[in-house]
């Protein structure tokens, strides 16, 4: 769905990119001029998934708030199932548990405790997009967002 990137190459302070609108939208395009960012999202990206090297960005103020945090719209139905065939079977019912708080929280409350300072544009923009996306999806998807450096 999107990522949030904070002092890794181009992006010295945190920045949300999303990557989809919808379900729908199986491709992305991330166009723009030299030097604004497109790969460093991909590198952002690869780096998170496979922990290659941190491309630090010189510019950023604050040296222990580097993040790249993926944001991901996850299917119910099919992961349930995974879940309910998989090693995890003994505990799909806690996981499931677990990870409707965490979405339930994303798609109704989490706007609201993101206040002063720590509303900037790119949780508008990030919130934004999520209640473009609420009423279709919030009962049949995941909504998630994972810590990463």
């Amino acid at each position: 769905m999107g990522v949030f990137i904070n002092g890794f190459k181009s992006y010295a302070q945190t920045a949300y990119i999303h990557l989809c609108i919808n379900e729908n939208y199986k491709f992305t395009t991330i166009v723009g001029k030299n030097g604004t960012g497109k790969s460093a999202i991909l590198e952002a990206l690869n780096y998170y998934f496979k922990q290659g090297t941190w491309n630090i960005n010189r510019e950023s103020k604050n040296r222990e708030d580097l993040f790249i945090s993926p944001v991901f719209f996850i299917e119910k139905r099919p992961l349930e199932q995974w879940l309910e065939n998989s090693d995890f079977k003994s505990k799909a019912s806690e996981i499931k548990a677990a990870l409707e708080r965490v979405s339930n929280y994303l798609w109704d409350d989490a706007n609201n405790s993101f206040k002063g300072a720590t509303r900037r544009a790119n949780m508008v923009e990030f919130f934004s997009q999520i209640e473009k996306l609420k009423i279709a999806y919030s009962k049949s998807y995941y909504l998630l967002v994972t810590a990463g450096y």
